[in-house]
C-alpha cells in the first residue's frame, strides 16, 4: 500500500505538494478547519515525504513552518473581526495565562486553532501575540515534520504489519460469525 502512495506522490511536482501543505496549514488554523482536519497529519506526512525523497527536507521545513505561522496570524486577524465561538470562561483564562496560553495552545490539538482567536478577542496586542506565537508555531511545525521524517524509515513496515493484523482480525471475525451461525439451530434463528 505504501508503495502505491509513494508512486502516486512521486509523480507530483514537489512545489505542488509543498504548496498544498502550506495552504492546508493556513486554512486549518485561519478558518477553524483544524477542528475537523488537524494540521498534525499534514506535518507528519510532509516529513514522511521528505524522508522518502519525494520533497526536499530543507524547503519542506521552511514551507510547513511558514504555513503554520501564517495560519496562526490569520486566526488572530479573524479573532479581531469575529471573536471566538465561546466567550464565557475562556477569555478569563487567556488573560491570566497570556503568552504562556498562546505558546502552549499551539501544542494542543483543538486549542491550536482557537488560541489565536482567543488572544485577539481578549484584547492581547498583536505584537505581544507574535512574540509567543511565531516561535511556538515554528517549533511545533518543525517537530511534527521532523517526527515524520525520522519515523519515515519504519512507517512502511508498520503499515504493512498493521494491515496484516487488521486482515487477520477481519478473517477471524468472519470465521466466528460463520461458526456461530452453523452452531445455532435453524429454529432458534427465526
Amino acid at each position: 500500500m505504501f508503495d502505491l502512495v509513494h508512486s502516486l506522490l512521486a509523480g507530483v511536482p514537489p512545489i505542488l505538494l509543498l504548496t498544498g501543505a502550506c495552504l492546508v496549514l493556513i486554512v486549518e488554523a485561519g478558518f477553524l478547519v483544524g477542528l475537523v482536519l488537524p494540521g498534525t497529519s499534514v506535518l507528519f506526512a510532509a516529513g514522511l515525504c521528505a524522508r522518502h525523497g519525494i520533497v526536499p527536507l530543507g524547503p519542506t521545513m521552511l514551507v510547513v513552518a511558514t504555513g503554520a505561522v501564517l495560519g496562526a496570524q490569520l486566526g488572530y486577524l479573524c479573532g479581531r473581526q469575529c471573536g471566538v465561538p465561546s466567550r464565557i470562561a475562556v477569555p478569563i483564562l487567556a488573560r491570566r495565562l497570556g503568552l504562556a496560553a498562546v505558546a502552549g495552545g499551539q501544542w494542543l490539538s483543538g486549542a491550536r486553532v482557537l488560541t489565536p482567536r482567543l488572544a485577539a478577542s481578549t484584547g492581547m496586542p498583536y505584537r505581544r501575540f507574535v512574540v509567543a506565537s511565531i516561535p511556538s508555531t515554528t517549533l511545533w511545525a518543525g517537530c511534527l515534520a521532523g517526527t515524520g521524517y525520522v519515523a519515515g524509515v519504519h512507517v512502511a513496515q508498520l503499515l504493512n504489519s498493521a494491515l496484516s493484523g487488521v486482515g487477520a482480525l477481519f478473517a477471524l471475525s468472519i470465521a466466528v460469525v460463520v461458526w456461530r451461525a452453523r452452531r445455532t439451530p435453524l429454529r432458534a434463528r427465526s
